[in-house]
């Protein structure tokens, strides 16, 4: 017996089978959907603010020793020796209407050597800032952070900002060193600034996002 419907799918798993010659199929992103990061935020991210393939200069910051920690995914940390650099972030709101901002970010250098030093480049200046307040420089106006470090570990780093004239406005950022890649991801979102352990959940969810991007990437 004929069945036109099952002919047809087959028709249509044949047709996708086919690669014409020359053909080269696009490499799989490393990054997380905004399904995928909103499932462990908690969070409806349902605008995309930007994507990235490659590294944005950075953002003017004082002091100096502050730049590093204000300019964690730009080309002050990553260099152009990376083979491939992928980035995106996501909101749960249009414009500035918006309590949950996230950020993600994958490099993959060339050897596992590369990929060391660029992260070593951040940890450093990451102890070079500390806990100094920052100002970073905007056309828009000036931002001024209240940072720290929480850890620094041979293939990780944790550290978070606080907007000064706001201190619910909380971004929490992870860093992770996977062989080739260098993985990061950043939160920001309102904090009750008087609850600690909602401080320490958002770390967390951080570094759950940025352990589910080294898994993938590597």
């Amino acid at each position: 017996m004929h069945h036109p419907l099952l002919a047809s799918l087959l028709a249509s798993v044949a047709a996708l089978c086919l690669t014409p010659a020359g053909a080269v199929a696009e490499p799989e992103s490393a990054l997380l959907s905004a399904s995928e990061l909103g499932d462990i935020l908690d969070a409806d991210l349902s605008v995309q603010q930007w994507e990235l393939t490659s590294p944005n200069g950075p953002s003017e910051t004082t002091p100096p020793a502050c730049r590093a920690m204000s300019n964690a995914t730009t080309t002050l940390v990553y260099g152009a020796s990376w083979n491939s650099y992928e980035g995106a972030s996501y909101a749960d709101g249009e414009g500035s209407d918006y309590r949950t901002v996230v950020g993600q970010i994958v490099g993959v250098f060339p050897t596992q050597k590369a990929a060391s030093e660029v992260f070593a480049a951040l940890a450093k200046g990451l102890r070079s800032c500390g806990s100094k307040t920052s100002v970073e420089h905007r056309s828009s106006g000036n931002l001024t952070w209240r940072n720290a470090v929480d850890e620094i570990t041979e293939g990780g780093a944790s550290w978070h900002s606080i907007l000064n004239n706001k201190p619910s406005w909380r971004c929490s950022l992870n860093a992770r060193l996977s062989d080739k890649v260098m993985v990061e991801a950043s939160v920001c979102r309102f904090v009750d600034p008087a609850s600690p352990a909602k401080a320490a959940k958002l770390a967390d969810q951080v570094g759950a996002i940025a352990r589910a991007l080294a898994e993938r990437a590597s």
